[in-house]
């Protein structure tokens, strides 16, 4: 097409050109802001229409939530509310109650999906251990697995799962903490479902922690590593063996801390809360480090801060 005979309309008062024009979204007029000429009337809005379909008059979406690939039937119906008769009798248009419609089979796994969530949220992980959780959740559900047990029981246990899975692993104790469950029932819960679906998971070792510990605690990197080399030696060591993770990676942070100058220095009570193990804990694999240092200390590590048996926690 010649563009010579494409032309552009811009309405505009004749007396003031220049003058943007407000617009009535009302009545749809177009009125000049210096006469009050109104230069177009009854004009079409061409833009969305934003209602408030749902009665609480709060959410604008008309187009309903995010489909669930988990949920059987993808979650694609709605619900149409009564129509509703005006006062002159006539019958008004109906508006939807709900965004969305769960089948029988969904109404089970939604729940175990709202728990999971507000698990998640608690235990300050990320969307992709959310996202496996649900998928663990559902594949338990789908075979009828476990079905005597609690459903905070089995959502604790799949997060434990996926946080593995996803290398960002958590303790049996931090999960157990945002669980409504006892720790026995997760425990056995955890057991049955690593058989029941065949799940092979690496072990979680003190480096597994140290880093978020670290993070915690402010640790500098240069001391970051030299806990995880003073807790992977630390395996060697014969009287270290069956400890926690969690218990070495606290008492590695201690004694890592105390090689560098008093400034980086951490207590050992401030380290067993943020790793969640006892003192007198971190003070027992503490002195039993302290036997071995030939062992464990990386080589040209400065060892005369290193505090004694009698530590100040």
């Amino acid at each position: 097409m010649n563009p010579g005979y494409m032309t552009k309309f811009r309405p505009h008062c004749p007396d003031h050109p220049q003058e943007d024009l407000i617009e009535d979204f009302r009545a749809g007029d177009l009125i000049c802001p210096e006469c009050g000429l109104v230069v177009m009337e009854h004009a079409i809005n061409v833009s969305a229409e934003w209602r408030f379909l749902e009665p609480t008059g709060t959410d604008p979406c008309r187009v309903g939530a995010i489909c669930d690939p988990l949920l059987n039937g993808e979650d694609m119906s709605t619900v149409i509310g009564p129509m509703p008769m005006s006062r002159d009798g006539n019958y008004q248009l109906p508006t939807y109650i709900k965004r969305r419609v769960l089948l029988g089979t969904n109404n089970a796994i939604k729940r175990g999906f709202d728990v999971i969530a507000v698990m998640v949220k608690r235990l300050n992980t990320n969307e992709q251990v959310r996202d496996r959780a649900k998928a663990l959740y559902k594949q338990i559900y789908d075979s009828k697995l476990i079905r005597t047990r609690s459903t905070d029981a089995k959502c604790a246990a799949c997060i434990y799962i996926a946080c593995r899975q996803e290398n960002i692993p958590r303790s049996f104790k931090e999960v157990c903490a945002i669980c409504n469950s006892s720790k026995k029932e997760i425990g056995r819960t955890y057991k049955q479902l690593m058989t029941a679906l065949k799940l092979d998971l690496d072990l979680v070792g003190s480096k597994d922690f140290m880093t978020r510990f670290c993070s915690t605690l402010d640790v500098p990197v240069s001391m970051e590593t030299v806990a995880m080399q003073i807790a992977s030696n630390s395996m060697e060591i014969y009287e270290l063996t069956g400890r926690s993770p969690l218990s070495i990676a606290s008492a590695a942070i201690y004694m890592a801390t105390h090689t560098a100058a008093p400034e980086y220095h951490r207590e050992a009570g401030h380290i067993a809360r943020v790793a969640g193990v006892a003192l007198t804990t971190v003070n027992t694999i503490y002195m039993i480090m302290l036997d071995h240092l030939d062992k464990i200390l990386p080589r040209g590590t400065n060892r005369s801060m290193l505090p004694m048996p009698n530590l100040d926690i």
